[in-house]
């Protein structure tokens, strides 16, 4: 599965001084890789660089904290949303350098017509949040999830 990240997108993903980058997303998508029993390969890049590469068929899947715009020659579809808030602003966490969001939607894109995809993915999603994985690895991040989506 070749996924995008936004580039150095805290708390989604960070690179340190070492050149690893880690985060809530790399940490997310490795186990939906394990999960759906795929091999993953992460691409980092910008928000307007990730949606045209994925509506080009040349990624399975993209995902950031923000809503993406899609341009109108960009066919996409989304996996179902869920939320991550962060401490206040100020308080030490993952959200400190990151004032504008206390509470940011996770996104994750598809090629437009993936059905089967964005199925699955939605179905390895609700499994790790029935059983408690999603909220075991937003507390190893720092931050908690809000979930209101699942409307397949």
């Amino acid at each position: 599965m070749r996924v995008a990240l936004e580039v150095d997108y805290m708390p989604g993903s960070t690179p340190d001084e070492g050149g690893e980058t880690s985060g809530f997303f790399i940490d997310l998508f490795e186990e939906i890789a394990k999960r759906m029993g795929v091999r993953i390969e992460f691409t980092y890049m910008s928000e307007e660089s990730l949606v045209s590469a994925v509506s080009r068929g040349e990624l399975d899947a993209g995902a950031g904290a923000n809503i993406f715009t899609p341009q109108p020659d960009q066919a996409v579809d989304f996996a179902d949303p869920f939320f991550l808030t962060g401490p206040p602003a100020g308080e030490t966490g993952k959200f400190q350098d990151n004032k504008q969001a206390e509470s940011i939607p996770v996104y994750v894109i598809i090629p437009d017509g993936a059905k089967e995809l964005r199925l699955k993915l939605n179905q390895v999603m609700a499994g790790m949040i029935e059983e408690g994985f999603i909220n075991r690895l937003a507390q190893k991040h720092n931050l908690s999830i809000r979930i209101d989506f699942l409307n397949q």
